[in-house]
């Protein structure tokens, strides 16, 4: 039986004990309320032993409750997780770090919309808290430029995969933090912190009136009533003006609490390669532990009673949520430092441990051989796009010769330079890659795929690919940096055929002398023609028969002898009269060249 199977029997097991229990303590108490009456021992008798059964179905409930939040894990281990992601949110921390700043080697905005990795993203993230996606995304967006973080990361993940015992205690850990909603730590640690105000102190010196005000009957008689009345009401009214200024900011008080829980929880975890992380976020959350004694006052309801009133009195009359805000407050001003370690330890952790999911959710994998002498090349055996069920996997070698890629339309070619670019920014950041080898130096990955008219800021198709074919030349001009990998698909297409020529070759014969390794996929025969010697020529075919055009998605040596664009008109039957006509004026092109 696996284990997966066995916690199933053991929640099932649980919830019959505890209900069971919780049925035998109610008789009890029920059957001694009926027989005894008044001050009869009988009564007393029964509810001493209706408490036993009852503690122990308390117990038995709790533990039930644990065993679905592990089983919950178990069954989605090596699973995609479908739900919704507010990117917005997610690439918040990414943002706070690094907008607008270009470190070294960041993949741009265009480069991840290329490559799709919105939908990457949602693949790997198998996160558990909010703090674990922004860190995700921030992994992804940032790749490694040397080998020893990649291999740190590599290490860990592989305990995760390997240590079940560690990896749930660590996922058990974080699940409190997987109940909330989107976390807004990151605004309240990375974002602008509302400063305090100047009268706070006044804040504790109303609440200090108002508990002297409590003995005012007493000195004074009666008129001492009205004197804790006048302070309630001022107290209330402070109350209600001063938390309409920070009430947005309590749930990301309370969030920040359940982060600190959590640490403590990771940080009682022995594990050797954890490495500094346990010993940096023991001391941190030692450091930071005041912090959970000022949050304490900050819930939000989750439900309501008919004794919250009570509560309510006593939060107006001193002042208990405004001034433990503002405790709360300066304390984060105080300890922002250790507050930022303990959030970026326990997200990458997060982070780390779904992508050890991911990994076992893959059919074959490898983590790649990199070279930080800083040549520019790339040798994948059996390379595969991870988001196709059904991939065709294809080898390739590209140095700094460059490689130039025909083919007819839908034979693969986009596919193929989309899958190099995923499994280099994989290499740098995952340390994992879906090839049967990959070996490669460290790159900066910029690419010009998808493109489209900008008609907000007035821009043609052709004028954004020149834009963007301008933004890879400067990157592959920077002697000195790590090489850039320039992957392009149909150089210039916006504009007509004699221009487009002589422009893309030569922009390839410039990038073929800087500091990149290019690959191109292009319709244009000529320009693979033009570029022989320069560039290796591979291409995609196509074949048609009865069923119409078929694929093998095979690269192959050379340039493409195929073309298909007509045949897609037949194939989708188009009037034969346009088909025919097409056929001949191509023909008759074909012999004029």
């Amino acid at each position: 039986m696996n284990h997966i199977a066995h916690t199933r029997q053991q929640v099932k097991k649980m919830k019959t004990i505890y209900s069971r229990l919780a049925v035998l303590a109610a008789l009890l108490a029920g059957t001694a309320a009926l027989a005894g009456s008044g001050l009869s021992p009988v009564y007393y008798w029964g509810a001493v032993a209706a408490a036993a059964p009852g503690g122990m179905a308390l117990w038995a409930y709790g533990r039930y409750k644990r065993l679905q939040e592990l089983l919950a894990l178990r069954e989605r281990w090596g699973q995609p997780v479908k739900k919704e992601r507010d990117f917005a949110v997610i690439s918040l921390l990414h943002a706070f770090r690094h907008g607008g700043s270009g470190a070294p080697g960041m993949v741009d905005e265009q480069t991840w919309r290329d490559l799709n990795f919105d939908h990457i993203y949602a693949l790997l993230d198998r996160t558990i808290t909010a703090e674990g996606q922004a860190a995700l995304y921030e992994m992804l967006r940032k790749p490694c430029l040397s080998l020893e973080p990649l291999q740190e990361r590599a290490a860990l993940i592989k305990v995760f995969q390997r240590d079940r015992d560690f990896r749930e205690k660590v996922q058990l850990a974080l699940q409190p933090l997987g109940k909330r909603s989107q976390s807004d730590t990151t605004h309240l640690l990375w974002g602008p912190l509302q400063p305090l105000p100047p009268l706070a102190p006044l804040y504790t010196a109303l609440a200090a009136a108002a508990l002297l005000s409590l003995s005012a009957p007493l000195l004074i008689g009666k008129t001492g009533f009205l004197v804790i009345m006048a302070l309630f009401g001022l107290n209330a009214i402070v109350h209600q003006r001063v938390s309409r200024q920070y009430a947005h900011l309590l749930p990301a008080m309370t969030s920040l609490a359940a982060l600190l829980r959590a640490a403590l929880k990771v940080a009682a975890i022995v594990k050797a390669e954890l490495g500094g992380r346990r010993e940096r976020l023991r001391e941190s959350s030692r450091v930071c532990k005041a912090l959970l004694k000022k949050t304490g006052l900050l819930h939000q309801r989750n439900f309501y009673s008919d004794l919250d009133f009570l509560y309510d009195y006593f939060n107006y009359f001193f002042l208990l949520e405004v001034r433990a805000f503002y405790a709360s407050l300066g304390e984060i001003k105080k300890r922002i430092a250790p507050l930022r370690e303990i959030y970026d330890i326990i997200a990458e952790l997060d982070a780390l441990q779904a992508v050890a999911s991911y990994r076992e959710s893959l059919p074959g994998y490898i983590e790649p051989d990199l070279s930080g002498n800083g040549a520019a090349y790339i040798a994948a055996t059996d390379i595969r796009h991870p988001l196709l069920k059904d991939p065709v996997a294809n080898s390739i070698t590209i140095d700094k010769q460059g490689v130039l890629i025909t083919g007819s339309n839908m034979s693969g070619k986009s596919t193929f330079l989309r899958t190099l670019g995923v499994n280099a920014i994989f290499a740098q950041t995952i340390y994992t890659c879906t090839a049967s080898s990959y070996r490669a130096g460290f790159f900066r990955v910029v690419t010009s795929i998808s493109r489209e008219d900008n008609l907000a800021a007035g821009k043609s198709f052709y004028y954004q690919e020149a834009e963007r074919l301008l933004k890879l030349i400067r990157a592959a001009e920077q002697v000195g940096e790590t090489p850039a990998f320039c992957i392009i698909d149909e150089l210039l297409s916006g504009t007509n055929y004699t221009e487009r020529l002589a422009a893309s070759e030569a922009i390839l014969n410039y990038l073929a002398r800087k500091n990149a390794l290019v690959i191109i996929a292009t319709h244009d025969l000529d320009l693979a023609e033009r570029l022989q010697g320069l560039y290796r020529c591979c291409h995609f075919t196509d074949q048609v028969g009865r069923d119409g055009l078929s694929f093998d998605y095979k690269l192959k040596e050379g340039i493409s002898s195929t073309r298909n664009a007509i045949k897609l008109l037949a194939y989708l039957n188009y009037p034969e009269e346009i088909v025919e006509q097409a056929n001949q004026k191509a023909g008759e092109a074909g012999r004029k060249q």
